[in-house]
């Protein structure tokens, strides 16, 4: 009777081991996953012709830059969610939305 119950308590002992560890396994697998797809994710930024030549500087594995026809389109693309920040050579008018914004140069503003 003892023998029959030591190898049951060994069996259901080794079995949660090995679900212990099963789920670890899976718990760390979808870390892996979720680590490198923010590492892929590209930050996009729009820009007026104005700041073209700001996009040469930057690091295409980290940023998409996309050029726009003018600061109004740049508008467009940050407020329906499509670009993450916007660069225009100009202060916003009156009439466009207001925006946080940092100069980051003589003539330019960072709009974001």
């Amino acid at each position: 009777m003892k023998n029959k119950t030591i190898i049951i308590f060994a069996v259901l002992l080794l079995i949660t081991v090995l679900v212990f560890v099963l789920i670890l396994n899976k718990s760390d697998d979808n870390k892996v996953v979720v680590n490198n797809m923010q590492k892929t994710k590209k930050i996009k930024i729009a820009a007026c012709p104005s700041c073209y030549s700001l996009g040469k500087r930057l690091d295409s594995d980290k940023y998409e830059f996309i050029k726009t026809r003018a600061t109004a389109e740049s508008l467009f693309l940050i407020s329906s969610g499509q670009v993450d920040f916007i660069l225009a050579g100009k202060t916003l008018k009156s009439d466009e939305p207001e925006l946080v914004g940092v100069p980051i140069g003589e003539g330019y503003s960072f709009l974001s």
